[in-house]
């Protein structure tokens, strides 16, 4: 998959960073991508999580009528020790994402053939402004919680 954001993080050890996540997080066997995220109500998670051998990948639990967000994945590198995370959507997210791409470049490519101007933002060019406003409404939310999370003094 194509991780198109990484954030480092500077401020607190690694060693805490990777204790708060852990804690915060439901650990799956089934990766993330074929995951419901949909909240646990009663349990004091924040986030669904998957091991591999190389990685820790989680995802923000989600309510009910927070469906319509893509679903983001973050990615946490063993290897760097949790000071740094990757940031992508998942498969399906990425799929409809392309497809959304692909659709309103076919659009901006005929209004302009045709000479018809006026139809080169239509409702897929709409539909595809909306979800990059989406997913980038999804990050932002992810990245509020996790920075909350590993604040130093939330960290037990």
């Amino acid at each position: 998959m194509i991780y198109f954001k990484t954030k480092n993080i500077t401020s607190v050890n690694s060693e805490l960073i990777e204790k708060s996540i852990r804690k915060v997080s439901l650990k799956r066997v089934i990766h993330l991508d074929f995951k419901s995220t949909t909240n646990h109500y009663g349990e004091n998670k924040l986030f669904l999580g998957y091991e591999s051998n190389d990685a820790f990948h989680i995802s923000r639990l989600r309510f009910l009528f927070e469906r319509i967000l893509p679903k983001v994945i973050i990615r946490f590198d063993k290897l760097t020790g949790f000071t740094e995370y990757k940031i992508r959507v998942s498969l399906f997210s990425s799929i409809l994402f392309l497809f959304l791409l692909f659709d309103t470049l076919i659009n901006i490519y005929n209004s302009i053939k045709s000479g018809n101007l006026e139809n080169i933002f239509g409702i897929v060019s709409l539909l595809f402004g909306l979800y990059i406003i989406l997913i980038a409404i999804e990050i932002k939310l992810t990245e509020r919680i996790i920075n909350k999370t590993i604040r130093p003094d939330k960290v037990n």
